[in-house]
């Protein structure tokens, strides 16, 4: 799964705009995370036509970086994620953003990103879903 990280100034208006252009271009937002500090925000998301999005941000002037994400399955139960998340840091593997895509009965899908994804890939081969290259 590829994921778009937005970088936005914390403004009135500044997500409407980025939302608005990808609109424009027929992409439609499938996920979409916002978090936002005193000056910048970043807005994390996933598209239907990925390479259209990309360059159309980059085009408008917006700062937009790719990344792909790894899907794991999690089984659905109070401290899975950490679980997870101990399991990198054991191995010194630093998550750039996670995000819970759905739940289930059982079990949860999440993507990771981290700052060595092929590590990650390889620690994480047994609850792998997607992000296999």
């Amino acid at each position: 799964m590829r994921e778009i990280i937005v970088i936005l100034d914390n403004r009135p208006g500044a997500l409407a705009e980025m939302a608005e252009l990808l609109g424009s271009e027929g992409v439609n937002i499938l996920d979409l995370d916002v978090e936002a500090s005193v000056e910048r925000g970043a807005a994390s998301l996933t598209v239907d036509r990925y390479e259209e999005a990309l360059a159309a941000l980059r085009r408008a002037g917006f700062r937009a970086v790719s990344a792909e994400a790894l899907v794991v399955r999690v089984h659905d139960e109070p401290g899975a994620l950490a679980k997870l998340a101990k399991r990198l840091a054991g191995a010194e593997i630093n998550m750039r953003s996670l995000r819970l895509l759905s739940r289930g009965e059982e079990y949860s899908l999440v993507a990771i990103v981290c700052e060595h994804q092929d590590q990650a890939r390889e620690l994480l081969a047994d609850v792998l879903v997607s992000g296999t290259t």
